[in-house]
């Protein structure tokens, strides 16, 4: 075949190739989001938790125009939703007060908790509502059982952590290296998008960007690339589409550049 017909052949696919990627950029959707960061649930009371979520709800959408809301749901083990797959913050010390545990026990007690009551209304207001997962949070320094933000999935298996290179001994944050780790949150996970109307997930790898050995980031980076894949699929087989009845939509925040993105794998 002559060199002419190679060129007319590979500009074609290119602009196929291109025409497509056209297409689908014309089809996205320019969003702007509100991460609520957990203040929600912080600042509700130990009564008429509902009615106070909603107005506060109702307040920032007024005041800061947005697409799509962000609700804190898990840490990634510790759960601020009524879970069966995690551990409910609070639960195991028994806690009958306190920053977001008045707000939980109160919609409990009503019958509810806060990734339901905060989907409906902002789902009915025309919002995009996705849960937060906090992919490698660690608040505690040390696996400690009477700390509420250290799960006891982390206290049973130490052997999880990670070791980093400097030798530290006040890690806290789990290795994905583990099938075991990876297999647990996916449960948690899994839980929210088949159990709650939300819109999609927003994986955060900002907090604390530790999922690996840092020193051995950039090396098991794959584990994390199949593990995300592992996650739009498993919410593409789940059944459910969003409101609109478009595919659940995966969101993700990394660390501000290339190098950081390496060491936290």
């Amino acid at each position: 075949m002559t060199r002419s017909f190679w060129l007319t052949f590979w500009s074609v696919v290119f602009l196929a190739v291109l025409t497509s990627a056209v297409d689908a950029a014309e089809k996205r959707v320019a969003r702007s989001v509100f991460n609520d960061d957990g203040q929600v649930l912080a600042e509700a009371p130990g009564e008429n938790s509902a009615a106070f979520i909603k107005a506060w709800l109702d307040r920032e959408s007024r005041a800061v125009p947005f697409t799509t809301f962000v609700y804190l749901a898990c840490m990634p083990d510790i759960c601020f939703y009524d879970t069966k797959a995690g551990e409910l913050y609070g639960a195991r010390n028994k806690r009958k007060s306190g920053v977001y545990v008045n707000g939980l026990l109160d919609l409990l007690k009503h019958g509810t908790d806060p990734l339901r009551l905060v989907t409906d209304h902002m789902q009915a207001k025309g919002k995009e509502v996705l849960a937060a997962v906090r992919m490698g949070d660690t608040h505690h320094i040390r696996l400690n059982r009477f700390d509420d933000l250290c799960s006891q999935f982390s206290i049973d298996h130490p052997e999880y952590v990670i070791k980093q290179p400097d030798g530290r001994t006040n890690e806290t944050a789990l290795d994905y290296s583990f099938a075991a780790v990876r297999d647990h949150r996916m449960g948690i996970m899994r839980e929210i998008i088949t159990e709650y109307p939300v819109d999609g997930l927003e994986l955060n790898f900002v907090r604390w960007a530790k999922h690996f050995p840092r020193h051995r980031g950039r090396e098991k980076a794959p584990i994390m690339t199949r593990y995300v894949g592992q996650i739009r699929e498993m919410m593409d087989t789940s059944g459910r589409r969003r409101k609109n009845g478009k595919r659940l939509t995966l969101g993700v925040r990394v660390p501000e550049s290339l190098h950081a993105c390496w060491l936290a794998g």
